[in-house]
């Protein structure tokens, strides 16, 4: 498990992400279970890291072994609006889900059109077999 790993699997304070991130960690690198930092601070419930994590490119849309992306691994209600992130512009808080794969979100009609095209070729197909867990 890379430091970055250990640092958001155990709540870290994003001062410490910060720090690895710049020293060269990737906000991707995932563990044996495939689970991502991201995935992480979904199971802890930590918005800051999260945020921290999403402003820095980490990808919200990662799948984990269990075939899980993070929103799906948020075990706190309250925060999982934080976790739902646009696949075109990046913001939290989206509510609309693609109406084929059911998983990846969008924060506005706009922005689902926007991306149609290009998510329906590359990423719609490896959702397409599957439901997401965590409540719409």
């Amino acid at each position: 498990m890379t430091p970055l790993l250990k640092a958001a699997r155990y709540n870290s304070d994003p001062a410490i992400l910060e720090m690895l991130l710049n020293a060269g960690a990737d906000p991707d690198a995932h563990d044996l279970d495939e689970s991502t930092p991201l995935h992480f601070a979904a199971m802890r419930g930590t918005v800051q890291v999260a945020a921290f994590l999403l402003k820095l490119g980490a990808n919200p849309y990662a799948m984990n072994a269990n075939g899980n992306v993070p929103y799906e691994e948020v075990t706190r209600d309250e925060v999982i609006e934080t976790f739902w992130v646009c696949m075109n512009c990046k913001k939290s808080n989206a509510t609309l889900l693609c109406d084929n794969c059911s998983v990846v979100r969008y924060c506005s009609t706009e922005c689902r059109q926007k991306d149609w095209m290009k998510h329906k070729k590359n990423v719609c197909k490896k959702f397409q077999d599957r439901k997401p867990r965590a409540a719409i």
